[in-house]
Formats: C-alpha cells, sequence, structure tokens
C-alpha cells in the first residue's frame, strides 16, 4: 500500500455537491393471510410470512455522531408499521377497502406508510422489498422523483408457478 493510502477525509465525502449517498438497510418480518379475487371469484384464505426491506438514503452526517440516524430510531418507527399488519386479514385493513392485498399493492402502500413514519428523521424512504416468500418477491423503489413498482421479481414469480 502507498503512503497516503490512510489519509482520507470521512467527513469531505459527505459535504454537499458529492455524488454519492448512503443507503441504510433494515429487514422486518410478519405474518399475515389474505385472499385475492380472480376472475370475479374470491379465493381461498391463505397466511404467508412476509418479509420487507426497507432502504433509505441519508440526507447527511450528524456533526457530533459522525453518523446518519441511530438505527434503534429507524427500527421503532418502522417496527410500528410492520406491527399494524402483523397477525391480521390483510383484507379487513382499511387500504384494502377498494384494492386487492398483493404483494404489489401491499408494496407500495407501505412504501408510503414508511415514507410518513420516517418523516422528520433525516432519512428519505428511496424502496422497499417485500417478500411474500423466500423466492418470490416485489421492489418498490423512488426512481427519479417517482415512485414505481418494479416487476421482474414478479415475472420470476410467475415462472416459477408455471
Amino acid at each position: 500500500m502507498s503512503d497516503t493510502f490512510w489519509e482520507v477525509d470521512p467527513l469531505s465525502m459527505w459535504r454537499d455537491g458529492q455524488a454519492f449517498a448512503a443507503q441504510l438497510q433494515m429487514d422486518f418480518f410478519f405474518e399475515a393471510r389474505r385472499f385475492v379475487m380472480l376472475g370475479g371469484q374470491a379465493g381461498p384464505i391463505h397466511p404467508r410470512s412476509f418479509r420487507v426491506q426497507l432502504r433509505c438514503r441519508g440526507r447527511g452526517l450528524d456533526p457530533t455522531d459522525h453518523m446518519i440516524v441511530p438505527f434503534h430510531e429507524v427500527r421503532e418507527q418502522a417496527q410500528r408499521v410492520v406491527n399494524a399488519y402483523h397477525s391480521q386479514l390483510l383484507n379487513d385493513l382499511p387500504p384494502f377497502a377498494n384494492y386487492q392485498p398483493t404483494t404489489e399493492n401491499l408494496a407500495a402502500i407501505m412504501f408510503y406508510q414508511f415514507a410518513q413514519a420516517l418523516a422528520h428523521l433525516p432519512v428519505e424512504v428511496c424502496g422497499i422489498t417485500l417478500w411474500e416468500s423466500p423466492t418470490r418477491a416485489i421492489s418498490y423503489d423512488k426512481v427519479g422523483g417517482q415512485e414505481q413498482r418494479i416487476s421482474a421479481a414478479r415475472q420470476a414469480r410467475d415462472r416459477l408457478e408455471q
């Protein structure tokens, strides 16, 4: 290694105008049940073990602690969102009065709920991935200022189920 290898000013990497951002990620788990309407018919109520990964971008470092935000502050607020779904029949929850509780819709709704719950912290929710099984997931990400559902995982799921 060169003599200058350790000559790094970490704080300079966090100054405004830099093209980099740190991304904080946390995983949460919850159990819920749901049914979906297919062709006008209600499918069977079935349980799901969901895993949700929350991704947030830092808005900069705290000048004293040199961290974006303490992990426990994000976890406490995000866990409240997750707890609202645990052990519930998703169809009975208010967001699903007009929408099916598909993984796509649940991911989009949870994205906005996380963003609202964390709005007072120095992070921006930039995406979530919601797994409905160990092999099937939907990601909902903030892209270029517009939230978009990413369907690659859904397409992969459909191929596996065929």
